[in-house]
């Protein structure tokens, strides 16, 4: 189906836009950064993108999962992702989402930056890693649903950074980034009610500023 094509509203369009920023969401994440106010609103534009090849549905997770299709991503002006994403790596998406979130409930000028964003800046993040910018500055989110080990943490922060060529050029002027160059703040969200306590108790023994926040895990297989 050809974009000139479609036909599709300012809300439905907002809710393709939200897809290609996170990747994989749910229903319940679209409708928390759409102008809608119901779910149910939601649920019929979902269900009318997957029918108009724009979504794709992970349905053998529960919650069902949404990313866009070859088709969406040309819709929206990006160059289609071909790589595959495991589960964990969906699941990893998704309590991102939640994670940003929870902090957006208490300061709505908080954002996840993209990747291509941090490569430009000759950052790489590694797994679970991710920039976040707020009014005050910028700090680091770490997302702990694989049973993360909390020095983590404190390596997280001053591990070197090998830039992407693609995206930056390194010379004496460009020196190597660590994310402890630009954050003043850490936040780890995990999926495990145990490791709140244990990382907290190691933030405050490096003496890293941050906090440690509980969030209940999004699905399990259907």
């Amino acid at each position: 189906m050809s974009g000139s094509a479609l036909k599709i509203n300012d809300s439905t369009r907002q809710c393709l836009n939200t897809v290609a920023r996170l990747k994989f969401v749910t229903r319940d994440q679209l409708l928390f950064w759409s102008p809608l106010n119901d779910l149910s609103s939601i649920t019929r534009i979902t269900n009318d993108l997957v029918k108009k090849g724009l979504l794709f549905c992970v349905d053998d997770l529960c919650p069902n999962v949404f990313c866009l299709t070859q088709t969406g991503y040309r819709y929206c002006g990006f160059a289609y992702q071909a790589r595959r994403y495991s589960m964990p790596a969906i699941q990893q998406c998704a309590h991102r989402n939640a994670a940003e979130i929870t902090l957006r409930d208490k300061d709505d000028s908080v954002s996840v930056q993209s990747r291509k964003y941090c490569l430009r800046y000759g950052f790489f993040p590694s797994k679970a890693e991710y920039l976040l910018h707020a009014r005050d500055g910028f700090s680091l989110l770490l997302v702990d649903d694989y049973a993360m080990a909390p020095s983590r943490i404190a390596h997280a922060l001053s591990r070197a950074h090998t830039p992407d060529k693609r995206f930056y050029d390194l010379d004496a002027s460009h020196p190597i980034r660590h994310w402890k160059d630009v954050v003043d703040t850490v936040y780890v969200f995990t999926t495990y009610r145990d490791s709140v306590i244990r990382h907290q108790a190691y933030i405050a023994e490096q003496g890293i500023v941050g906090s440690v926040h509980f969030i209940k895990p999004i699905w399990k297989v259907a």
